[in-house]
């Protein structure tokens, strides 16, 4: 092997010293690394070093010196190893870990390799990040992972140990969002950080290969939207709330004040009608006029104040305005509309009844404006804990993508009204089939809903 390595024969490496073929070595430093074995302080030797080739090109090779004593003179017995493969596996392992700890340095986050040891969690990698993620260094992470866990608020912590657990049980992503505090467990400050971690079998075990990532600012961007469309929603409440007792405030206004004007003109033009003597034709012609305008202008002051306010919400209730409503459609607009019940009235609330009776309103108007349709059915029903009403249409059909972009104002708002009282919108049209709007309106209790049921 020796003759092989080197390139030298058997004669010429007889003539030959180790320092020789050992570059690195002179015959001083050589002799003084002996002296332990020959005093017999060490009785072995080992080292690494490099050989020289009859080539002059270089390998290395891992050395055990002996000293045999049984012999005389003293012989050194020594056993060569090449280690050129070994090292150079070596300097790949490391140059690949150095390659991974430059990339996992530059991931905005910690990167972990963990297990699971009585379920409880132990780090087997942690990347640089741990120190910007959670104030700990990878080594304190490495010694003890409730370096980590301590720092999970107290009220995610939970979460976090049933995602470890369901991960290890179906061997599915682990997956976790929660907050950890800033530095200690008593601070005040938290962090939210995202988890995420492949499992795999090794070995008998689960590893976790993962990343946790810093989402603070996100997590606090969306917190700020969340509240900013509460807020706006509030806010849409609050004034279509505002906008219907403001209708409802003109519609009596209108009522009371107009209205009582317009009657009192209209019996005073009569009064004068017949005061007058019966040879001025064309004064009567004239006062015959005024109460023709007169009793258009209350018919239109009636209308206004029903489209405002119908009265017939407030004195018979929801069932009795759907009925009305739909009669009305149907006298306008000339199309044939019918109304199926399941129950003679329902009593809600006075705001679950306006946004109920406005639905429908503005499906109906929906209908008239857009659909084309040659019938209409509103049905009306209760279901359990909830009030149903739905409007369908055998017109042309509304198109999805309307639908969906949210184009539509009339639509959204039929959303925004639902919504406002926890209820739900389904709307499906089809091409050349219509147009079916279906509302839903939970009840919190049968207290809060008391239902006549029609007798058949």
């Amino acid at each position: 092997g020796a003759r092989r390595n080197l390139g030298y024969s058997q004669a010429e490496l007889l003539c030959m010293t180790p320092v020789d073929i050992k570059p690195e070595f002179d015959r001083q430093k050589f002799e003084t690394m002996l002296t332990p074995l020959r005093q017999g302080r060490m009785e072995k030797l080992r080292f690494e070093t490099v050989h020289r080739r009859r080539d002059g090109t270089d390998y290395q090779v891992q050395i055990s010196l002996q000293l045999s004593k049984g012999e005389s003179p003293a012989v050194f017995l020594a056993v060569v190893e090449d280690i050129t493969d070994k090292k150079q596996a070596e300097q790949a392992l490391r140059e690949s870990e150095e390659r991974f700890r430059s990339m996992t340095g530059n991931v905005p986050g910690m990167v972990f390799q963990a297990s699971s040891q009585r379920g409880r969690l132990v780090f087997r990698y942690v990347s640089d990040g741990a120190l910007a993620l959670c104030a700990r260094s990878p080594r304190l992470l490495l010694e003890n992972a409730r370096n980590f866990v301590d720092l999970i608020h107290s009220e995610d912590l939970a979460e976090f140990m049933n995602s470890m657990a369901d991960s290890m049980h179906d061997l599915s992503n682990w997956q976790w969002e929660g907050r950890i505090h800033a530095d200690e467990a008593s601070s005040d400050e938290v962090k939210w950080i995202n988890w995420r971690a492949s499992p795999r079998l090794h070995d008998g075990m689960i590893l976790w290969d993962g990343v946790a990532f810093n989402i603070t600012e996100a997590k606090t961007a969306q917190q700020a939207l969340s509240l900013s469309r509460e807020q706006l929603q509030a806010l849409s409440d609050h004034l279509q709330t505002v906008r219907e007792e403001e209708k409802s405030h003109i519609a009596r206004e209108i009522h009371d004040e107009l209205g009582g004007t317009l009657t009192a003109l209209k019996m005073d033009t009569y009064w004068v009608s017949k005061k007058l003597p019966p040879d001025l034709e064309a004064l009567q012609q004239k006062l015959s006029g005024m109460l023709v305008l007169v009793d258009g202008a209350v018919q239109t002051t009636r209308r206004i104040c029903t489209e405002l306010r119908p009265t017939v919400l407030d004195d018979l209730g929801l069932i009795a305005a759907i009925e009305w409503q739909v009669a009305e459609f149907q006298r306008r607009m000339s199309i044939p509309c019918v109304f199926h019940r399941s129950i003679q009235e329902v009593e809600l609330g006075k705001d679950v009844s306006i946004a109920l009776f406005r639905i429908l309103q503005e499906s109906l108007t929906n209908v008239a404006r857009h659909a084309e349709a040659s019938s209409v059915c509103v049905v009306c029903q209760t279901t359990g804990q909830h009030v149903f009403l739905a409007i369908e249409d055998n017109g042309r059909g509304m198109d999805p993508a309307v639908m969906d972009a949210g184009q539509s104002h009339g639509l959204r708002g039929i959303r925004e009204r639902a919504r406002q009282f926890g209820g739900e919108v389904d709307i499906m049209g089809t091409p050349g089939k219509g147009t079916l709007v279906m509302v839903q309106f939970p009840v919190a209790s049968t207290d809060a809903l008391q239902i006549r049921e029609q007798q058949t």
